[in-house]
């Protein structure tokens, strides 16, 4: 419901033809203003396959998505366009991570800075990476930076492995 102005969406699903889903609510203001228009997109459930995402890949999924199976999503996307939160959890079989990102593109989207925390939980490195060598980590991180390609990218990042299996061993922090 709304007008050209404002909307308001407070039961949105979206399904596929397979494991595929998403449900949610939306507002949004100024909708008729690209440069001025704000958002809160609550994503209530998004769950998802690797074989679901074929038509996205060219029929090749990646080793390291396959790892990750199942995932389930949940969180907030809030701001503008170009200036927007990300506050979330994403769990899979191979792991969970939490993230409470702030990004801010140009105009263009050729540029973006972007500051944040993120904590990984169980995260099987060894089946997303294929190296048996490994196992489980465990981190939480805190960055800041900016730039979109590897050539571009400009970050501090301060961490804390609380757990990671590698090499016969199982180190805690």
């Amino acid at each position: 419901k709304g007008n050209t102005q404002q909307m308001k969406v407070n039961r949105l699903a979206l399904r596929s033809q397979s494991f595929t889903a998403m449900f949610g609510q939306l507002q949004a203001s100024e909708i008729t203003s690209p440069e001025k228009l704000q958002f809160t997109f609550t994503v209530d459930s998004l769950r998802t396959q690797p074989s679901d995402l074929r038509g996205f890949l060219n029929d090749t999924i990646p080793a390291p998505l396959q790892a990750f199976g199942r995932s389930y999503y949940e969180g907030t996307i809030a701001g503008t366009l170009t200036n927007f939160k990300l506050d979330g959890t994403l769990r899979t079989e191979a792991g969970t991570a939490d993230h409470d990102v702030q990004l801010q593109f140009t105009e263009d989207y050729a540029n973006a800075s972007y500051n944040g925390q993120l904590r990984l939980e169980n995260l099987a490195m060894g089946e997303v990476l294929n190296n048996p060598e490994l196992g489980s980590l465990s981190l939480e991180l805190q960055g800041e930076g900016r730039g979109l390609s590897p050539d571009s990218i400009e970050a501090n990042l301060n961490g804390n492995i609380t757990q990671l299996e590698a090499f016969s061993y199982d180190y805690k922090g």
